[in-house]
């Protein structure tokens, strides 16, 4: 990063690593970015596989790059909704919710950013 705050990450600089959204497997991830008050990564969740029901203390991004992925959510666990490639989702802070790859021979992946952190900070939900 210069002195302005211009960085570019090449994609092909950063290693793949399992995803703290799903420590059984299923979900890898990549990170792109732990600076400038903002975590950007992008998962890469598996054929028919999820990840944990979890939340974020800070808003989050996510860019469908591939594929689609159901996005179970809400307070009571009870909402459902779907993006597809080229969507993109906005997750408030504290929002309970899970990605899952109802696909059964493809990936999913998606650019995922968490605003106003430097960290990736996961809030595992009891609902497993």
């Amino acid at each position: 990063m210069d002195e302005d705050g211009f960085i570019i990450v090449h994609h092909d600089d950063t290693p793949l690593r399992q995803d703290p959204i799903a420590p059984k497997g299923g979900v890898a991830s990549q990170v792109l970015l732990e600076c400038l008050d903002a975590f950007a990564k992008v998962d890469i969740i598996a054929p028919d596989a999820s990840g944990i029901w979890h939340s974020h203390p800070n808003p989050t991004i996510i860019y469908i790059i591939s594929g689609y992925v159901r996005v179970d959510h809400g307070p009571g666990f009870d909402r459902i909704a779907y993006a597809f490639e080229g969507d993109l989702i906005r997750m408030p802070s504290h929002w309970p919710h899970r990605p899952v790859n109802e696909m059964k021979a493809h990936s999913a992946q998606a650019i995922v950013i968490h605003l106003g952190t430097t960290k990736e900070c996961i809030t595992p939900l009891p609902l497993e």
